[in-house]
């Protein structure tokens, strides 16, 4: 088993107009496939969409700088159809959180701080699952 996957995060990136990509679910599923071409990737690829997770564990918020609450879900159709395009979808389970000027809220000190915590608790959930 290697030790390094690359995976697909699109070609585009979306050119960070999220509304105007998640509004063209062929044209999302293209640029995955232009991404896969170009890095000469095999099949079965990772890929994660750009922007937020389209999944998230139910207590994290779907706080975005270009999809606002209000559009929760208008890039799950295009999650459906890549991931039956041939792509194995994953995400981050933590993320950054934004202003709606795009500013992250959090310090990169603060974020590190967090995803300590979360790996501190994991160890501990693992050693002792009924004392976690």
């Amino acid at each position: 088993m290697p030790l390094v996957t690359i995976g697909n995060h699109s070609y585009s990136h979306a050119y960070n107009h999220y509304r105007h990509f998640y509004g063209d679910t062929e044209g999302v599923v293209a640029d995955m496939l232009r991404a896969y071409v170009v890095l000469g990737l095999k099949p079965a690829v990772y890929a994660r969409l750009p922007g937020r997770n389209v999944f998230r564990l139910p207590n994290y918020s779907k706080d975005d700088n270009s999809l606002g609450l209000a559009e929760a879900g208008r890039e799950d159709p295009d999650c459906g159809f890549v991931a039956a395009s041939g792509f194995w979808l994953y995400g981050w389970d933590h993320e950054w959180m934004h202003e709606d000027s795009g500013k992250p809220v959090q310090s990169v000190d603060h974020l590190v701080s967090e995803l300590d915590h979360l790996f501190a608790f994991r160890q501990a959930e693992q050693a002792d699952p009924a004392h976690a």
